[in-house]
């Protein structure tokens, strides 16, 4: 038999169960995020081939950078924490967009 403690906690043992499955979810939305953003990316990198414009542009990855802090400040999130993610998809995009000019 269960003792009374045990019992008064399964509640939150739920409750924390689902908050995780919720946090799940959101991992796999934001990843689906970032598969759709690298796509767009590749057909970016595409359009500047065509253009005759080199893969990297540092002054839109600057505006990238500064658009996600303001968003970053208007959620009140860590600003380092988002610089980082900022700099992780910009990089990770310039790697597919080089990689799709080379297929």
């Amino acid at each position: 038999m269960p003792s009374p403690k045990t019992l008064s906690q399964k509640p939150l043992v739920e409750e924390l169960a689902f908050y995780r499955k919720k946090i799940n979810h959101l991992d796999h939305q934001i990843l689906i995020l970032i598969a759709k953003r690298i796509g767009y990316a590749k057909t970016i990198g595409n359009l500047k081939q065509k253009l005759g414009k080199p893969v990297v542009d540092l002054s839109v990855q600057a505006l990238v950078r500064k658009s996600n802090l303001q968003v970053a400040s208007d959620l009140n999130l860590n600003h380092e924490f988002v610089n980082q993610i900022s700099d992780l998809l910009i990089k990770n995009c310039v790697v597919a967009q080089e990689e799709s000019l080379m297929e």
